[in-house]
């Protein structure tokens, strides 16, 4: 899934980033099957909030220009191709996969949520949906100043809107910045040339972030955030640029490079196994967690390895290339 002189740096942060997210959620998983919450996970999953979709969402928006080089046509066929596609297989996929856990476990389903799909994304798919129509908005501002169109998206996110809203203009407003830097990304996304600074700035967002999440005030606060977590962005950009080779960095790059794999499929299988370790297994939350994290790990890395050998596995992720499409 890289592309050709992708940067390591890159696939590292957003490997960073999705692994926070599976975190989150199997913590969640947990929680709602026991009944019973854990404060120290609270905690953490709390103070990595202004992080981990920014990030993801950010650096999405690093990869705009380049592709607008290409034309028109081929962009877009790209974004629906490795963006659309992927989201009517995996809402099919997540209706069929909820639908028969009502009947088994008792999952939640509604056959109205079939007709969500086209407006409402059902699940974690409404990153992807946020994702394509973003990459839609970008080569429609394309001609504009980037300054004022991010001023407005921030502006948005001020709003007293639904939460739902308020959270899509602020990602917007990640994803913008991510286009606006994208030509000098090293410069602009990597500051703090000395690793101390970089900390510094990361440690920083972490520390107020924790103290909203331990003070209460974070549902407060949460979308007045964004220039702090740019700020911790760029420290984590530049421990990432930093970061020596090793087989950890390295794990996580692949983590990174297979972002789609990993986000698409966790959730599916940390319901399942958050189901047999809280009910079956009658475990605690942070074991139940564990149980969660490392399964849907394990399934999800399986996958990434197919993902290259396989044409069947490829095509649960993005579209075959056709002949005319370009």
């Amino acid at each position: 899934m890289a592309g050709a002189g992708r940067a390591v740096w890159i696939d590292l942060l957003r490997g960073c980033s999705i692994l926070l997210v599976m975190v989150f959620h199997s913590y969640i998983f947990a929680a709602n099957d026991t009944g019973v919450r854990s404060s120290v996970l609270d905690v953490v999953t709390g103070t990595f909030e202004p992080l981990r979709m920014p990030t993801m969402m950010l650096l999405s928006g690093l990869f705009v220009p380049r592709s607008l080089e290409k034309g028109a046509r081929p962009y877009l066929v790209g974004k629906l191709r490795r963006i659309g596609y992927p989201y009517l297989v995996w809402s099919v996929f997540m209706l069929v996969f909820l639908f028969v856990g009502s009947l088994t476990v008792g999952l939640r389903f509604d056959p109205a949520w079939v007709g969500r799909v086209f407006y409402d994304p059902i699940e974690h798919l409404w990153f992807l949906g946020y994702l394509l129509i973003y990459f839609v908005l970008a080569y429609l501002f394309r001609s504009l100043p980037s300054v004022p169109v991010i001023a407005v998206a921030v502006g948005l996110s001020l709003l007293p809107l639904a939460f739902e809203w308020q959270h899509f203009w602020q990602l917007l407003a990640f994803f913008l910045v991510g286009v606006a830097v994208s030509g000098r990304a090293g410069p602009r996304l990597a500051l703090p040339t000395v690793r101390g600074r970089a900390w510094f700035l990361l440690l920083t967002t972490l520390a107020v972030s924790m103290g909203l999440v331990v003070t209460g005030l974070m549902d407060s606060f949460r979308f007045w955030l964004f220039p702090l977590s740019l700020l911790g962005i760029v420290g984590a950009a530049g421990i990432a640029r930093r970061a020596p080779s090793s087989r950890v960095t390295g794990g996580i790059a692949f983590v990174g490079r297979h972002s789609i794999v990993f986000y698409l499929v966790h959730w599916p299988v940390a319901i399942v196994s958050s189901e047999i370790a809280a009910h079956l297994l009658a475990l605690p939350t942070l074991a139940v967690s564990g149980v969660n994290l490392v399964a849907s790990t394990a399934v999800c890395t399986l996958l990434a390895f197919a993902y290259g050998r396989s044409a069947i596995v490829r095509g649960l992720f993005v579209a075959p290339q056709r002949r005319g499409w370009r």
